[in-house]
């Protein structure tokens, strides 16, 4: 699975950020500040894919307990807090968000520094107070004795909370849709975060996971064969869960430093491996057998051929479940290139921010396919109708 998962990646190329955007419908909120003026105002956008690739939306840190680390994020809250927070470990970063860096002394958990709204003009903002911020005159104001007497938020992640609620209830923020996103981002003086060269340098570091690789021993890659080469063997990012090296029991001779003898990847083969998972992810998931499955296809893609390779794929499953879907996808098809493709296939069911493997068909070849179909088409002709695979 792992090796078809790292085609997908090599196959997609990993030379922009534009290869780790993800697609999501909703709502994006710009949170877009003009510190010179101290003005803010909050700007919304229907989510498509182009603004996806606008605002950079890569998606929040996989593990639902990470401090949250992308100027575009799920919740206003992390945009206040914890994502200054990370953004001022770089130096560019924080000499970019110089003078809006509020650091309220209370620096328990995942936020220590909050963007600085205190005495904001609000553009179109409504009256609203939660805590001890009050929205007033399109003003947002902080009481004077919001940390007296032990009253009130006790570290800045509560206040990054409280600042969001009241700027929500301000700005009457609308709450996700059933099946839509709302996210959040930053921009400075008109211009996204996104857009600037300190932040995209960050994140493609964060992605490509250049500062895992910083400390980490040379070693053979279990991806390409390359030895000598600086890998990493613990792959807690990632989504799919059938690969997680994480537990030392897991590791060999249970011992932890132990696990690139078990699987670890170099910088090139770690980044093939996030561009394939969330490809495989967005792309090639369906219902089949009435269980949602990942359809992987077996081999390599040619330059400029992943899309019709992925088209073929899933018309074969879905043709193995339901014979007439196969049918209709020949009839619609400019021109059938003979020969099948072989793919492999692994059952699977979301738990929170894990997706955990339930059961794996591995490397079905191009004849197995081939005869699977001529089986169904030959008891058709004799007399036993067979609609797909599920009638045996």
């Amino acid at each position: 699975m792992l090796r078809e998962l790292l085609a997908l990646g090599r196959a997609l190329g990993g030379d922009g950020l534009e290869a780790y955007v993800q697609s999501a419908s909703g709502l994006l909120y710009l949170l877009d500040l003009y510190p010179k003026e101290r003005r803010a105002r909050l700007v919304p956008y229907e989510l498509d894919p182009e603004k996806c690739r606008r605002f950079l939306w890569v998606g929040d840190p996989p593990a639902s307990n990470a401090p949250r680390d992308r100027a575009t994020t799920r919740r206003l809250a992390y945009l206040l807090g914890q994502v200054p927070t990370r953004l001022a470990e770089d130096p560019a970063l924080k000499a970019l968000l110089q003078g809006l860096l509020w650091d309220p002394g209370k620096p328990i958990g995942k936020a220590r520094f909050l963007l600085d709204l205190r005495g904001y003009a609000l553009e179109g903002a409504e009256e609203a107070q939660v805590g001890p911020f009050l929205v007033k005159g399109g003003r947002l104001e902080l009481a004077a004795s919001w940390d007296q007497e032990g009253k009130g938020p006790k570290n800045a992640g509560e206040l990054a909370e409280a600042m969001a609620e009241a700027l929500e209830r301000a700005w009457r923020v609308d709450s996700p849709q059933k099946g839509k996103e709302v996210l959040f981002s930053l921009s400075l003086e008109g211009k996204p975060l996104a857009d600037f060269p300190e932040y995209r340098d960050y994140l493609k570091r964060l992605l490509e996971g250049k500062k895992r690789f910083s400390g980490s021993g040379a070693g053979l890659c279990h991806g390409c064969g390359k030895a000598g080469v600086p890998v990493v063997g613990r792959f807690a990012d990632f989504r799919l869960k059938f690969y997680i090296t994480d537990k030392k029991s897991f590791a060999p001779g249970v011992w932890e430093g132990a696990f690139p003898r078990a699987y670890a990847l170099c910088g090139d083969c770690f980044r093939d491996l996030q561009l394939g998972e969330r490809f495989a992810l967005e792309n090639l998931s369906l219902r089949f057998l009435e269980t949602q499955a990942l359809v992987l296809p077996v081999g390599e893609a040619g330059p400029g051929m992943l899309s019709k390779l992925v088209e073929r794929v899933l018309a074969q499953v879905r043709g193995l479940e339901r014979l007439a879907a196969w049918k209709e996808f020949l009839e619609r098809a400019e021109r059938w290139e003979e020969g099948y493709l072989g793919f492999s296939l692994l059952f699977f069911r979301k738990s929170q921010a894990a997706t955990k493997a339930e059961e794996v068909v591995l490397e079905v070849p191009p004849s197995r396919v081939e005869a699977l179909f001529a089986a169904m088409e030959g008891a058709g002709g004799e007399g036993f109708p067979v609609k797909g695979v599920g009638d045996w």
